[in-house]
């Protein structure tokens, strides 16, 4: 159902798909989760087709239909990230493989996955990995040059063209010689 309320009364109980380790140090941790491996090991030695790359939101997903239990999938990943749980839909009772979808659903909609919206800590983060370090770097410079003493010179607009490029140039220039800038 995947709301919390109508989950308690779920059978079998619905299972976790990320799983909180200790870490090396004290007060550390680090979550095993589905990394989605581009190309994904699991997907590679599946003898069913049961876990396959979605194209559209580049996720590795399980058809728990599919899935025989045999735990190939298991042995070859990397990140321990695979677990074996009874069929949430089924009166069965079969286990099959389990994992982190990525929240595919919730990706549907333009929400993050749900780890990163609840993470308490704001450790997780999610983007594509250039944007996500993009703005980490943009972070971290704006607190180095907020530790600097003084005010910030003013800087000419960002151009757009190569003209303009040539008049920014030539403006930040002009502005270094006057002593506004450092």
């Amino acid at each position: 159902s995947r709301d919390p309320v109508l989950a308690l009364g779920e059978r079998p109980l619905p299972r976790t798909r990320v799983h909180v380790e200790p870490g090396l140090r004290p007060n550390t941790s680090f979550p095993v989760k589905c990394r989605h491996c581009d190309p994904a090991p699991c997907e590679q030695v599946c003898p069913t087709g049961a876990i396959a790359r979605d194209p559209g939101r580049d996720l590795v997903l399980i058809e728990a239909e599919r899935c025989i239990a045999c735990g190939m999938c298991a042995m070859v990943c990397p990140f321990d990230a695979l677990t074996f749980d009874p069929v949430a839909d089924a009166d069965s009772g079969r286990p099959v493989a389990h994992k982190c979808d990525g929240c595919s659903d919730r990706l549907e909609r333009g929400e993050p996955p749900a780890c990163v919206e609840v993470c308490k800590a704001g450790a997780l983060v999610f983007g594509e990995i250039n944007e996500v370090v993009g703005a980490a770097r943009r972070a971290e410079a704006v607190a180095v040059l907020g530790a600097l003493e003084g005010p910030t010179p003013p800087s000419p607009p960002v151009p757009e063209s190569v003209a303009t490029w040539r008049a920014w140039g030539k403006a930040a220039q002009a502005l270094a010689l006057t002593g506004g800038g450092r």
